[in-house]
């Protein structure tokens, strides 16, 4: 972490740039103030709540939360680092840490793994190594490269693991792996554009994953959209449908008994 211009940022190697602090310690400001809402911050101005979990307790407690599904912030956008390895080694220190701070109240906090499947040997091995941590899941990128898409059979024993485990496997906002690194300079329009249109990563990932039939070959395996909004769902099933109805000669997987792509969401 550096400071720069007095504010806190996340760097991995030179001036590849991870995050800032601000938003998550902006709480509330989206109701109250909107516009004072800002990726620079001081971690200092972070709520104990973030870090500590006997605090992030009394905090529920304060907000009438009863239990938690923890996701990493910041830890999000360390699946842009382009050194796998690195990743992988980030990942697992997280991971511990994250079991560490849900070990606190395991009835009330439920942790999410990070996984990183460039090797994936060793995304089995962690996968393995964090259900026997007691996470209750686990994070893979939303959408892995253009090279690496879910349809390939390259993962087909990490689904076998994950629904041999139970592991719910989330694609969530702001994984994508190697995207666009960040650098020193300001977020603009490019960031307001990619916002708008997020949903075109997971949805290419969900379509890959239902067309290839991943879902019809592990019943018992679920995937979580998480932090996408709703509002593309209904449209995004409809043309799920119309492809495989109407473009059979696209779609050529074809699932067991009269199961629709939309039936698997």
């Amino acid at each position: 972490m550096k400071r720069i211009n007095n504010e806190d940022q996340l760097f991995v190697e030179g001036d590849q740039k991870i995050s800032g602090i601000g938003q998550i310690s902006d709480a509330g400001k989206r109701f109250e103030a909107p516009e004072d809402i800002s990726a620079e911050g001081l971690f200092d101005n972070v709520h104990e709540g973030g870090y500590d979990p006997h605090q992030h307790l009394i905090d529920m407690k304060l907000d009438g939360v009863s239990g938690e599904v923890l996701y990493p912030s910041q830890g999000l956008f360390y699946f842009s680092v382009p050194d796998s390895e690195l990743t992988s080694a980030i990942f697992r220190v997280y991971n511990d840490w994250i079991a560490e701070f849900c070990s606190c109240n395991p009835g009330k906090l439920k942790g999410i793994a990070m996984i990183n499947l460039d090797d994936i040997d060793d995304g089995i091995a962690e996968l393995k190594r964090t259900a026997k941590l007691g996470l209750a899941g686990a994070m893979i990128s939303e959408f892995p490269g253009q090279d690496r898409r879910y349809d390939q059979t390259y993962y087909n024993r990490f689904w076998a693991e994950a629904e041999s485990v139970q592991m719910p496997l989330s694609l969530h906002t702001a994984t994508a792996r190697h995207g666009e690194s960040r650098t020193l300079t300001k977020l603009g329009i490019r960031q307001a554009t990619a916002r708008a249109t997020k949903t075109y990563w997971v949805n290419t990932s969900l379509c890959d994953i239902i067309f290839s039939g991943v879902l019809d070959r592990h019943p018992r395996l679920r995937f979580v959209v998480a932090e996408f909004e709703l509002a593309w769902v209904p449209y995004f099933l409809r043309t799920l449908d119309y492809g495989y109805i109407e473009r059979q000669f696209e779609a050529t997987y074809r699932f067991k008994g009269n199961n629709l792509p939309s039936d698997f969401f």
